[in-house]
């Protein structure tokens, strides 16, 4: 066991929620936690590290992560009377197990939770159903609006003219609409510009930051259609 698994990844900017269950601790390649809190704390950085490497557009990087790692495991519950209720992300890393069903508590995986800004249940006479509930609510208020999207299609009859396509940024505050142009290519980037690639309509880096700060940005394209000149 205790081989971190990712399968699947979607596309770079989606928000990936990572989740192990297991009643053992990290102990394979070059992770090690020891059983102990430094050990796992040292185990965590070093895959958490590890992980940005592989893919920084994936998973983004230490100031900036794009992924967070939940772990069920077998560690004491941080309520008793209540097995579903999580340990926050800034509870400290614990040595004591559930029961029953413990092998190990799980320390390196427990430290990946606290970086990351995870929960941690425990595994001891559970229903995973209502964990996985709540942790799809944490992915769903933490998700980002996206920063590529799909041409637009055009009404039947007509075509769309790609030069005039333009994003439209709706802050949630309320304040004036913002329109980022589009521009021939990356290269020409602006804070307030798109451009297309590959098909699909993407913003720039600049402007891609401002609207994922917003939780409750909206946006949509616009564009024109071409003319059908008699021949």
């Amino acid at each position: 066991m205790n081989r971190p698994f990712v399968a699947a990844i979607p596309r770079p900017e989606a928000f990936k929620a990572i989740v192990v269950i297991t009643d053992d601790r990290v102990n394979c390649d070059n992770y090690n936690d020891g059983n102990t809190d430094a050990a796992g704390t040292a185990a965590a950085a070093q895959f958490d590290a590890d992980l940005l490497a592989l893919s920084p557009a994936q998973f983004g990087d230490a100031t900036k992560r794009n992924c967070v790692f939940h772990s069920i495991i077998a560690l004491e519950p941080y309520d008793p009377n209540d097995l579903t209720v999580a340990w926050p992300p800034d509870a400290p890393i614990t040595t004591k197990e559930c029961s029953p069903g413990a092998a190990n508590v799980g320390t390196g995986y427990q430290a990946l939770s606290k970086l990351t800004g995870g929960l941690r249940y425990p595994t001891c006479g559970l229903d995973y159903t209502t964990i996985f509930q709540k942790i799809a609510e944490g992915v769903v208020e933490g998700a980002k609006v996206a920063c590529e999207f799909a041409l637009p299609v055009a009404p039947p009859g007509e075509t769309i003219d790609p030069a005039t396509i333009v994003v439209v940024y709706t802050p949630s505050d309320g304040s004036p609409d913002k329109t980022y142009h589009q521009v021939a290519d990356a290269s020409l980037c602006t804070p307030t510009s798109c451009y297309i690639e590959g098909g699909l309509v993407k913003l720039c880096p600049e402007a891609c930051d401002e609207v994922q700060a917003d939780d409750g940005a909206k946006l949509k394209i616009l564009s024109g259609c071409k003319q059908d000149v008699p021949m």
